[in-house]
């Protein structure tokens, strides 16, 4: 592991390539699913979004804060997508889940 901010210097890009990227890659997805819709242009580029950002933020604290406890950050991750995902049947449903029998198990 490298002392905090020395894995900083290896490699650097420019403060404009993140947005620029970005940039490209919605003209690309607009490009490629303008003709579904709105609602799945905007889908699509919030889960581009959110992918991207979490990914970079989960570099950063590793990199920067040399953080040594990747589990950790897995077990979150599995805990929250799941609350999430219970929240989203939960709405979906309107609390009615249903439970299968043994037989249908």
């Amino acid at each position: 592991i490298k002392p905090h901010g020395e894995a900083a210097q290896g490699m650097h890009a420019p403060w404009y390539a993140f947005p620029s990227t970005f940039g490209l890659i919605c003209c690309v997805i607009l490009f490629i699913y303008g003709n579904r819709g709105w609602k799945v242009v905007l889908s699509v580029m919030m889960y581009l979004t959110a992918l991207s950002t979490m990914k970079l933020a989960v570099k950063w604290v590793f990199v920067e804060y040399a953080f040594k406890f990747p589990k950790f950050v897995t077990v979150l991750h599995f805990v929250s997508g799941g609350l999430v995902c219970l929240g989203v049947q939960l709405y979906r449903t309107q609390g009615r889940i249903a439970v299968p029998t043994w037989s249908e198990f």
